[in-house]
C-alpha cells in the first residue's frame, strides 16, 4: 500500500501538470513574425524543397495528419542554421502536433528550440517569449524542471514588462507548479495565489477552473485537508460543466478518484470510474482512466485484474512519452505481482521502472533544479551590480562635471569681480589723488588771491585820488567775492563720470535737475560727507545740507531711509 501511495502522489502531480500547462489553450504562433513569409526567399533557402512546402501548404487545412509528415520532411531537408519566419512557422506547427496530438514532447522540444533561434536571430521578442514559455511548458511535462523554471522565468520577464496579463499567469501557474513537484511549497503557494487572483481580476472561467484544480490538488496531497480537497473539485467540475468542457471534466473527474483512492474509499471510486469511461479520448486519457482502474482493483485485493488494467494502461502510455506515468503503473505493477507470488514479474516491472527511474530519478531533478535556482540568483545579482555600479559611475561622472563647470564659473566670477575691483580701485587712486591736487591748488590760489588783497589794500592806502581807491577797493571785493563763489567749474576737473552713462540714465529719469544738482549728484556718487563736499566747492556745510534735501524731494526719498548715495548706485 505505502508504494502505490507514492505512486498516487506522483500521478496527482502529473493531473496537475496535465491540467494546468496551457497548450491546449493556444493555437499555433502566426506564420512569420509580420506576416506572409516572401516564397521567394523560402526558396533560397539551402536544402529548401519548395515541392515539399507547397504539399504541406495545401495540406494543412484539411488533412493534417498528412500536412505534419511533409513539414518533417520539409524541415529535415532545410539547413538548420537558416532564418526564416516561414521556417520558424512550420516548426511551431510540427511541434503543436506532436505535442498535442502524438504526445513524443522530446521531438517537439527540438522543434521549439529551433523556432526560438530563428526568432532570436530575427529580432522578434514577443515570438522569443511565447516560445519560451512553450519550451516551459514541454520541459515540465518532461520532468526537466531547472530547464521549466529557467525558460518560465525568461518568459514572465518579458510578459512583466510588456504588461501581459494572460501570459503572466500561465508563467505563474507553470512555476507553481514546477516548485510544487520539487517540495517548495511556500514558492508554490505563491505563485498559485497569484494565478488565482489575477483569473478572478481578469474574470477568466478556464483560469479559474485550473486555479481551482491547483488548489485541490495541493489540499490532497500528503493529505493535507481531504476534504477542502473534495469541495474544491466538487466545484471545479461543477465549473466544468457549465464550461461543457470534457477534457477537464474527465481531469476533475480524475482527481476526485485519486482522493478516494488515497483515503481508502474504493466503492466511491468505483461508481466515478463508471462516469469517467466515456470521457476518455486520447492515449494519455485511456492510460490516466486504467491507471485508476487498476488502483482500485489493487485496493480491493483484485490483484489479477489490477494487473490487468496496468498492462493497458502502460499499453497507452507507451504509444507518447510518459515516462513519469509509465513509473507510476511500474509501482503498483511490482506490488500486485508480489501479493500474485508471481516475483519474476514483480522483478521485472522494479526493473523497468529503475531505468525509467535512473533517467529521471528525483535527487537528479533537485540538484539541477538547485543549480539553475542559483545561477539565475548569480545573474540577477550580477545584473543588478551592473546597474548599481553604471549608476554609480554615471553619477560620479555627472557630479564630477558639475563640479569642473562649477569652478570653472566660479574662476571666470572671480576673475571678473577682481577686475572690477581693480578697476574700480584704480578709479579712486586717480580720483583721491585728482581731489588732493585739486585741494593743494585750490590752497595756493585762496592764499595768492589773500596776498593780492593785502598788497591792493596796502597800495590804496599810499593812493590820494578817490576814483582810482574806488576802483582798487572794488577790484579787492570782485577778488573776495570770486574767492568764496563754489568752483564747480574744477569739480569737473576730478568727477570726470559726470558725462557718463550712468548720469545719462539718471538725466533720462530726472531731467528737471539744475546744474548744481547733477554735480553734486556726482560728488555724491563718490560717496563724499557734507563736509567733504563743503571744502571741495567751498560751500558752508548748511548749504549742502539744504542742497541734498532738496534734491532727496525730487528723488521721492524725504520719508525714505534710502541715502542718496546707495539710490544714485543704482544707475552705476
Amino acid at each position: 500500500m505505502k508504494g502505490f501511495r507514492y505512486s498516487v502522489v506522483l500521478l496527482v502531480a502529473v493531473h496537475l501538470a496535465a491540467l494546468a500547462l496551457p497548450s491546449c489553450r493556444r493555437g499555433a504562433l502566426p506564420l512569420g513574425c509580420g506576416g506572409v513569409a516572401d516564397t521567394a526567399l523560402l526558396s533560397a533557402l539551402p536544402g529548401a524543397d519548395m515541392t515539399i512546402w507547397s504539399l504541406y501548404r495545401d495540406r494543412r487545412d484539411d488533412d493534417r495528419s498528412a500536412a505534419m509528415e511533409y513539414a518533417r520532411i520539409f524541415l529535415r531537408g532545410v539547413d538548420s542554421s537558416a532564418v526564416h519566419p516561414a521556417v520558424a512557422a512550420v516548426a511551431d506547427s510540427l511541434a503543436e502536433w506532436c505535442e498535442e496530438k502524438i504526445f513524443r514532447y522530446s521531438e517537439a522540444i527540438r522543434l521549439r528550440e529551433r523556432s526560438l533561434r530563428i526568432y532570436e536571430a530575427l529580432g522578434c521578442p514577443d515570438r522569443v517569449a511565447a516560445t519560451r514559455y512553450r519550451l516551459a511548458s514541454l520541459n515540465c511535462r518532461k520532468g526537466f524542471y531547472d530547464r521549466t523554471l529557467r525558460y518560465a522565468t525568461e518568459a514572465l520577464e518579458y510578459f512583466e514588462a510588456e504588461a501581459d496579463t494572460a501570459q503572466m499567469l500561465e508563467c505563474y501557474n507553470l512555476l507553481g507548479i514546477v516548485h510544487e513537484y520539487c517540495r517548495d511549497h511556500d514558492r508554490a503557494s505563491l505563485y498559485f495565489r497569484k494565478y488565482a487572483a489575477g483569473a478572478r481580476e481578469t474574470g477568466d472561467s478556464l483560469g479559474l477552473l485550473m486555479a481551482l484544480n491547483n488548489a485541490a490538488v495541493w489540499e490532497n496531497n500528503d493529505a493535507r485537508d481531504t476534504l477542502k480537497a473534495r469541495r474544491l473539485i466538487g466545484e471545479s467540475i461543477r465549473l466544468c460543466r457549465e464550461l461543457t468542457d470534457t477534457t477537464y471534466l474527465f481531469s476533475m473527474y480524475m482527481n476526485l478518484v485519486n482522493s478516494y483512492l488515497s483515503t481508502y474509499q474504493p466503492n466511491e471510486a468505483a461508481s466515478l470510474l463508471a462516469q469517467i469511461e466515456p470521457l476518455a479520448r486520447d492515449v494519455r486519457q485511456k492510460g490516466l482512466y486504467w491507471y485508476q482502474r487498476g488502483g482500485y482493483h489493487f485496493y480491493r485485493g483484485e490483484y489479477a485484474q489490477s494487473v490487468e488494467a496496468l498492462d493497458k494502461a502502460i499499453g497507452y502510455f507507451r504509444q507518447g512519452e510518459f515516462e513519469r506515468n509509465v513509473m507510476g503503473c511500474l509501482s503498483v505493477l511490482h506490488a500486485a505481482y508480489s501479493r500474485l507470488g508471481r516475483y519474476d514479474k514483480a522483478y521485472a516491472a522494479m526493473v523497468d521502472y529503475y531505468a525509467l527511474d535512473d533517467a529521471r530519478s528525483r535527487e537528479d531533478v533537485y540538484l539541477k533544479l538547485f543549480k539553475t535556482q542559483n545561477e539565475m540568483i548569480l545573474h540577477r545579482q550580477q545584473a543588478e551590480w551592473t546597474r548599481r555600479r553604471n549608476r554609480v559611475l554615471f553619477a560620479g561622472t555627472a557630479a564630477a562635471f558639475v563640479v569642473v563647470v562649477a569652478l570653472l564659473l566660479f574662476y571666470l566670477r572671480y576673475r571678473r569681480h577682481r577686475y572690477e575691483v581693480d578697476r574700480r580701485e584704480h578709479e579712486l587712486r586717480t580720483q583721491r589723488e585728482l581731489m588732493e591736487v585739486k585741494r593743494m591748488q585750490h590752497y595756493q590760489t585762496e592764499r595768492l588771491v589773500a596776498t593780492v588783497i593785502e598788497r591792493l589794500g596796502k597800495l590804496n592806502l599810499r593812493v590820494r585820488e578817490q576814483g582810482l581807491r574806488r576802483e582798487i577797493a572794488a577790484i579787492c571785493n570782485d577778488l573776495r567775492s570770486a574767492n568764496d563763489e563754489p568752483l564747480w567749474r574744477d569739480v569737473e576737473t576730478f568727477a570726470p563720470e559726470f558725462g557718463s552713462d550712468n548720469f545719462a540714465r539718471l538725466l533720462r529719469d530726472y531731467p528737471n535737475l539744475t546744474v548744481n544738482e547733477r554735480r553734486l549728484c556726482a560728488l555724491l556718487n563718490k560717496n563724499l560727507t557734507t563736509k567733504e563736499i563743503s571744502m571741495i566747492t567751498k560751500q558752508s556745510v548748511h548749504s549742502i545740507t539744504i542742497a541734498r534735501s532738496r534734491l532727496r524731494g525730487k528723488f521721492g526719498l524725504t520719508n525714505s531711509p534710502i541715502s542718496l548715495y546707495e539710490f544714485l548706485s543704482r544707475y552705476n
